[in-house]
């Protein structure tokens, strides 16, 4: 590119240089906006409809949100979307990493499920947390995994991510196993990150906010989505932190665990709790994607 005029300012404004290692390419005239499912935010959003003169706005992003109102917004600003590329196509031509969902279906007890109908959201969420035989589970998943494996189970809430962390550190005390939340300081947080990449057989136990658009770990070989969630952004940020290339790995395993306290009703009619119904959503996003699916059953 041509350099068409080179203008002196006595005083320049503030000028932000967002640099990235091993990359001199410079952009001119223009706006590109990474995540773009972001422009939807008030701030971003007014910057790029303060930016009229930009020749051009890009916006790229792995996870456009499907909500037409979300789209709309994201439109007005940036503009319509005139490409679209499935991970499926990316993991086909090599830049991502192979990759299978597994779903576990956690049984629970007769009993437990007739003692437990028609909880609300909330009380079911918390209830199957709290479970005591939930993390063998995970005891399973990592016991059928290779010993140098790394794994970044991904959880919601603070007591839940506490009580899994002591559970893994007792069972493995020969294992790393690593907290990264909004209680762990950024510069820890990054030590984590950057130091797994000379471990083996460590474990991340995450929340979903911190492991969010942005955080590369390409040295990960397995994801359990440990909590139940609907979000589609979410989700598919959550598997994208596992689909990093590694030369120590041929193929990443999502495990994504289903609470199933589903019951037949007086009719015959099967009634589906929250966390079957929102697999129900996440299985959809999975054919989106045409990410492979295998699921198992496991009791409790």
């Amino acid at each position: 590119m041509k350099i068409k005029k080179i203008t002196e300012i006595e005083k320049p404004e503030i000028v932000y240089n967002l640099s990235v290692e091993n990359n001199e390419n410079y952009i001119a005239n223009g706006i590109v906006v990474h995540n773009c499912q972001q422009s939807k935010a008030n701030v971003l959003s007014k910057i790029l409809k303060a930016s009229f003169n930009a020749e051009y706005k890009i916006g790229t992003t792995g996870t456009l949100p499907k909500e037409l109102s979300d789209q709309l917004v994201i439109n007005s600003v940036i503009g319509n979307v005139i490409f679209e590329l499935k991970s499926s196509q990316l993991i086909d031509e090599g830049y991502l990493a192979k990759m299978s969902v597994a779903g576990i279906f956690l049984k629970y007890p007769d009993e437990f499920i007739a003692e437990n109908k028609n909880r609300t959201y909330q009380e079911e969420v918390k209830m199957v947390e709290e479970y005591e035989n939930r993390n063998s589970v995970l005891k399973f998943i990592i016991d059928h995994s290779k010993p140098t494996d790394n794994m970044l189970v991904l959880l919601t809430h603070k007591a839940h991510l506490q009580s899994t962390i002591e559970y893994l550190k007792k069972l493995y005390p020969d294992r790393n196993v690593s907290e990264i939340s909004g209680d762990i300081k950024t510069k820890t947080r990054e030590n984590i990150r950057t130091g797994i990449e000379n471990e083996e057989g460590s474990i991340i136990v995450a929340t979903y906010k911190t492991m969010a658009a942005g955080v590369n770990i390409p040295k990960l070989h397995s994801v359990v989505l440990y909590s139940n969630s609907k979000s589609r952004i979410q989700v598919l940020q959550s598997i994208g932190r596992g689909l990093r290339l590694h030369k120590t790995k041929n193929k990443v395993i999502i495990y994504d665990i289903i609470d199933d306290l589903s019951y037949k009703t007086r009719t015959g009619k099967t009634k589906k709790n929250y966390c079957m119904q929102h697999y129900d959503e996440r299985l959809e996003f999975y054919k989106e994607q045409n990410f492979p699916v295998i699921t198992i059953n496991r009791n409790i």
